[in-house]
């Protein structure tokens, strides 16, 4: 797409959960430089108006926990109220805890299962039938660790894992074919090619490796770098059709 050319993305609406920081955040300031405008839903309050603030009348906020059905179905009445049907849903919301299952508390192994899985299933309820309207975009953010098991860290993995079948079921019942599947094969391709980016320690003895494997400067892309890409394919070819696996990449 050239410099002079408008985003498909242009004028239309996205919906990003878990947005207050981090990877959500960084999406929805790549959205809004594309043209979009952005709903943000999150619990906290503070941040999520943090970065509402960079994006006068661009960006807008709605607090909710994405586990609570009410909740989330009363903030998605609202946002298809006062800023029509979105084109995009990022179902980024999660949470993660460390530790031994066995000494674990089962109240916090249960909390990760239900925003994680539970959550995104209740994000896509709240969401989806406004995206069937626009023919949108949704993207269910996953884990590597839907595919690879991680030690002490058994809801987290269990909770992904599920992530990662919900959203394979879900797009084989869209009235349309996804438009871009991303194989776990392909995925870990990416990823490894992201392990490989990682500069080693620099010692005096490889120099020259060091600078080949970090790049320029040796700076390894970071979440705005990642976030970016993500706009790129939301906006590649028009608003694309639902692939919920496409973000097992993270």
């Amino acid at each position: 797409m050239s410099p002079q050319s408008p985003s498909p993305l242009s004028g239309r609406l996205a919906v990003v959960t878990g947005a207050a920081r981090g990877l959500g955040a960084c999406m929805v300031r790549a959205l809004v430089r594309r043209g979009a405008t952005v709903a943000l839903v999150g619990l906290e309050e503070a941040e999520l108006e943090r970065v509402v603030a960079s994006f006068p009348g661009r960006a807008h906020h709605w607090c909710a926990d994405i586990s609570d059905e009410a909740a989330l179905t009363e903030v998605a009445a609202r946002v298809q109220q006062q800023l029509g049907p979105p084109s995009v849903g990022v179902a980024n919301a999660g949470v993660a805890a460390v530790g031994s299952f066995l000494q674990s508390d089962a109240d916090t192994w249960r909390r990760v299962i239900e925003v994680n899985l539970i959550g995104s299933s209740l994000t896509a309820r709240a969401f989806v039938p406004g995206l069937l309207t626009t023919r949108g975009y949704y993207l269910q953010v996953a884990s590597l660790a839907s595919m690879t098991a991680a030690p002490m860290m058994s809801a987290y993995c269990a909770s992904k894992s599920g992530v990662e079948a919900f959203a394979h079921a879900l797009r084989a019942r869209l009235p349309w074919p996804a438009g871009k599947v991303y194989r776990p094969q392909a995925v870990a391709g990416r990823v490894v090619r992201g392990m490989e980016r990682r500069a080693p320690a620099r010692t005096a003895g490889n120099e020259a490796g060091w600078r080949s494997v970090a790049g320029p400067g040796g700076v390894r892309p970071d979440r705005q770098q990642t976030a970016g890409s993500l706009g790129k394919w939301c906006s590649a070819g028009g608003v694309e059709d639902l692939s919920g696996d496409v973000a097992g990449l993270w």
